[in-house]
């Protein structure tokens, strides 16, 4: 599919639902290129504006198409949230902190990771950055800060499924959904 009809579909669907206010919001340039070729894109008149970064349903999606960008921005948010509940529940029972965490935390660091694919030694290091943040959550849930304290026998004892573990749960389950028709993705256009 090339990229001017792309933008024909998407200005139909502009046109047709109504949305010309959010014009402001097309903006990403994608490229891999080192000195891409700078022309202005235009959409019903409209210049779009061209960033490096941009946020489109969840995803922070950057020029080079790389996870490391949308990576950052999960841990660095589900740090803040982790910090944020370590604040005001620190004198509660491991079962509230277990479940604060996984009903703030974790929905935060595993949305979208299903689109990840499989693990190259380059994606390890980014998924190990996720982990981290399980980690951290796991020693505040438990109490344990010392550096003798098993990480892995406190997600045990929490009940914490590794956060690679849930994501090929997470893949199985689509593509069963897939397989069966209970999602309108066809496994024809994204399996060989």
């Amino acid at each position: 599919m090339s990229l001017t009809s792309i933008c024909c579909k998407l200005a139909e669907h502009i046109i047709h639902h109504s949305v010309m206010r959010h014009l402001d919001n097309l903006r990403i340039r994608i490229t891999k290129r080192r000195s891409p070729i700078q022309y202005d894109y235009r959409l019903q008149g409209h210049v779009l504006r061209q960033v490096s970064t941009a946020k489109y349903l969840g995803l922070k999606l950057h020029e080079r198409l790389s996870w490391n960008y949308h990576t950052d921005v999960t841990a660095k948010k589900a740090n803040r949230i982790r910090s944020f509940i370590a604040r005001n529940v620190h004198s509660c029972p491991k079962k509230v902190k277990a479940a604060c965490y996984t009903t703030l935390v974790r929905p935060v660091v595993e949305y979208a990771t299903i689109l990840s694919g499989h693990l190259t030694p380059h994606r390890i290091v980014i998924c190990n950055k996720l982990e981290q943040v399980q980690r951290r959550a796991a020693r505040f849930a438990c109490c344990k800060y010392d550096k003798t304290a098993s990480v892995t026998s406190m997600l045990n004892e929490l009940k914490w499924e590794s956060l690679e573990t849930r994501r090929n749960s997470q893949r199985l389950t689509i593509f069963y959904r897939m397989q069966h028709n209970m999602v309108s993705i066809t496994p024809d256009d994204y399996l060989v």
